[in-house]
């Protein structure tokens, strides 16, 4: 039987296309904020840059940048998503 944990660049290509409201801390004032220059999944973070972000969002930017790419807390740990697949 496979194993059904998901490799590196699946996690990867499933945080990149992850909408930020998915993001532990983005309500849907912050995420209003986002939409406004055009940031609505994690690739989008990632393109904007931290440089940018942080100039727009001060110090929750860490925060969204660290998320963005797949830093790991225990409220965006995958495998506490059956959606992903449980290891």
């Amino acid at each position: 039987m496979a194993n059904s944990c998901s490799p590196p660049d699946t996690l990867d290509d499933f945080v990149r296309a992850l909408p930020l409201k998915k993001i532990p801390g983005v309500g849907k004032v912050t995420q209003a904020k986002l939409a406004k220059f055009g940031l609505i999944t994690c690739q989008d973070i990632r393109d904007f840059g931290e440089a940018a972000l942080s100039q727009h969002f001060g110090s929750f930017a860490n925060h969204l940048f660290q998320r963005a790419w797949g830093a790991r807390s225990k409220a965006f740990d995958h495998r506490m998503d059956p959606k992903i697949g449980q290891c």
